[in-house]
């Protein structure tokens, strides 16, 4: 094995592939060895030449997931913070909407809870990163926490529910809380 890395890199593709298919059609607690094999048209051998089992197949395509969204955060953040909210939020909504279906899936009731914790820390760890709170640093965590909370909070919500808004109006839900906070977003007065 792994002489030929394209053809090496296109099997394990399809390992991957298949995996997505039949957790979909079957759901994560379902998912055999010899229900990804067949759907991938390989035997249980060339399955384990690639991943332990399937633990480690999920594993590893979270982690391939997580790093893809790491990666396409670091390249905005990169090019510099933008300065308004608007843009700031299509551009880190847009990555979400990249990875839709098996970012949100994951991060659903049918997913593996461990990759929302993991997920959530990553997310937390690449803000940190990039921001500065300045002498509000003493609330970052809070103000990462929340923030976390409501982007994949208002995302799952959307996708659970058959996507009923298009995209563009849960940005704006999202900017919209995001910078007037739901008292504000309602047109309702509120005081602190």
């Amino acid at each position: 094995m792994r002489k030929h890395p394209e053809v090496t890199e296109k099997t394990r593709q399809r390992f991957i592939d298949s995996f997505w298919q039949a957790l979909k059609k079957n759901g994560l607690n379902k998912i055999t060895v010899s229900l990804i094999t067949k759907e991938a048209g390989y035997n249980r051998g060339t399955f384990y030449e690639y991943f332990k089992d399937i633990p480690d197949l999920l594993e590893q395509i979270e982690d391939g997931l997580m790093d893809d969204l790491s990666n396409r955060m670091t390249d905005i953040f990169d090019r510099g913070l933008p300065f308004n909210l608007q843009t700031f939020s299509q551009e880190c909504a847009s990555i979400l909407l990249e990875f839709d279906d098996k970012l949100f899936y994951l991060l659903s009731e049918h997913g593996d809870p461990s990759f929302s914790y993991r997920f959530k820390n990553k997310f937390i760890n690449e803000i940190t990163n990039h921001f500065d709170f300045g002498e509000k640093d003493c609330y970052k965590n809070y103000i990462i926490a929340y923030c976390y909370s409501a982007l994949t909070g208002l995302r799952l919500y959307w996708y659970e529910n058959g996507k009923k808004l298009s995209f563009e109006e849960v940005v704006k839900i999202t900017q919209g809380l995001i910078a007037t906070g739901l008292f504000g977003f309602i047109g309702q007065d509120y005081v602190i």
